[in-house]
């Protein structure tokens, strides 16, 4: 019904030099040339509501949502009559995630036509996000909805019943690198839905670990809930458990997630966190569960620029020590070429520690009487980077046709950057031998790229392919992995 009346308006604009001019851009999609010219004509005469609409709706396409909104409500204010143009703007708001100024407008135009299905679809899809999963299904069984949005409906159908289902997920990642190190890791996690604050989920995850001709497994178990309060925008993951170590002990594990979407497109995040660390070959065989603490804002905006400031430590309470790190990135608005879609960035990576783990793998006795430089090292049972920060570009690859299948790739190139490289001698103190260690300064520049496809195999199997290369000061890493979620619902066509 919007589209008529935008074609009734482009009509009335059809006299003038300028106006002709402006649906001409329009109609070559020159949107940003004809929101420069409707502005003048808006300006010189902003009690026509024609020009007002069509100002506000070249804004709108050319994503200057702060002159939509706006226009938009100018003439709302100027109009108040004209209940399609409060349809029309409660309709591009949703798709803006403004929910609760949607929904006003919405209410108001339900009181003139309660049966209109462009309202009825927008309110299920509305119940839908606040989680109230059957008051959606019941606006969507209403017969009022139409012909016309069927297929519409029958999707959002589709995804409340996948919501609200039992789901089912496993995934087995192999990783090996140049420590060297291998891994496979295989995990199985399921959970459903109760109420929209009782989704419960839990996870078994088995991870064996190949070394030295060695080969060691660990199991863990957790149980765990994730919901949100849509009001304040605010989505909670807890999940608690146990793990089977090397050493035969059975610590507890913990991982609390929070994060608040504000601003509309401001991302707060942070975390604590209690989990086995198992990436250095000395970890594997050793108990060592740091505690995690990690926050970051990022700037989430489709189309647009994005960026995120990260912070984080890892405490390790065996032997008091701490590793710190900061991260910061920031992409460019994307260039689309049909699917495909292409942007540039830049990054920033600190990191340090509060006493350094590299130690020697030899024994003093043994180095003495086996003198040679360098002494060979190792870290022991965890990474403690010392001083080092990395600069990178950026290359981010979308292909999203809309159908079944999703690819993206990414690429983080470091171009300049330094660290502190341990290095241990022998030393003396009073004739006293002893290991000591050092350090010198060199050139850093990581390496990381990842790559990704993901198919639906129906509406309710999801296959995941993922490939990541990681070359960082410690090691060279490899890992690829499946990813297959299935959900089990009824189709809404059975129903």
């Amino acid at each position: 019904m919007i589209l008529i009346f935008l074609s009734i308006q482009l009509q009335a604009l059809g006299d003038g030099d300028s106006l002709s001019t402006a649906t001409t851009l329009i109609a070559t999609k020159k949107y940003h040339k004809a929101e420069k010219l409707l502005k003048v004509l808006h300006n010189g005469n902003p009690y026509d509501l024609n020009t007002a609409w069509l100002y506000g709706q070249v804004a709108w396409w050319s994503k200057h949502l702060p002159a939509f909104k706006r226009i938009y409500s100018e003439a709302v204010q100027r109009f108040p009559e004209n209940m399609y143009l409060k349809l029309d703007y409660a309709l591009k708001l949703l798709e803006n995630g403004d929910i609760d100024e949607a929904d006003n407008l919405l209410d108001i135009y339900s009181a003139y036509d309660p049966t209109a299905a462009d309202v009825l679809l927008a309110k299920a899809k509305i119940q839908f996000w606040q989680g109230n999963y059957d008051s959606a299904l019941r606006i969507l069984d209403s017969k009022s909805l139409g012909q016309e949005k069927t297929i519409e409906a029958n999707r959002l159908r589709q995804d409340i019943y996948s919501s609200k289902s039992v789901w089912l997920e496993f995934s087995s990642f192999f990783r090996s690198d140049d420590q060297p190190l291998q891994s496979l890791s295989s995990a199985v996690s399921t959970g459903m839905y109760f109420h929209k604050l009782v989704k419960p989920y839990l996870s078994v995850s088995i991870p064996v670990f190949f070394r030295d001709s060695i080969t060691q497994a660990i199991q863990s178990f957790s149980i765990g809930n994730k919901f949100g309060w849509i009001k304040p925008k605010i989505e909670v993951n807890f999940n608690a458990g146990i793990a089977h170590l090397p050493d035969n002990s059975y610590p507890m594990t913990f991982d609390l997630e929070v994060s608040k979407t504000t601003f509309r497109h401001l991302l707060l995040f942070g975390q604590v966190a209690r989990l086995p660390y198992l990436i250095t070959k000395a970890s594997i065989e050793t108990r060592v569960i740091p505690y995690h603490y990690f926050v970051s804002a990022g700037w989430d905006r489709s189309g647009s620029w994005n960026g995120k400031l990260s912070a984080g430590i890892l405490h390790f309470s065996e032997d008091n020590n701490s590793v710190y790190s900061l991260t910061g990135w920031i992409f460019t608005p994307p260039i689309k070429f049909s699917s495909l879609r292409f942007s540039i960035g830049y990054a920033y990576g600190f990191g340090t520690s509060d006493e350094c783990r590299y130690s020697n793998v030899n024994s003093l006795n043994y180095i003495e009487s086996h003198w040679t430089a360098p002494i060979e090292g190792i870290y022991d049972p965890y990474f403690t980077p010392v001083s080092q920060n990395a600069h990178s570009a950026l290359l981010r690859i979308t292909y999203d046709p809309g159908k079944a299948i999703k690819a993206g790739f990414n690429a983080n190139v470091g171009f300049w950057g330094s660290t502190q490289v341990p290095y241990l001698f022998l030393d003396n103190n009073q004739g006293e031998s002893f290991i000591n260690h050092g350090y010198v300064t060199t050139d850093f520049q990581p390496d990381e790229i990842s790559a990704f496809v993901l198919y639906k195999l129906s509406d309710k199997i999801t296959f995941k392919a993922e490939y990541a290369f990681l070359r960082n000061t410690f090691y060279t890493s490899h890992t690829a992995g499946i990813t297959i979620k299935m959900n089990f619902f009824n189709d809404p066509e059975t129903k």
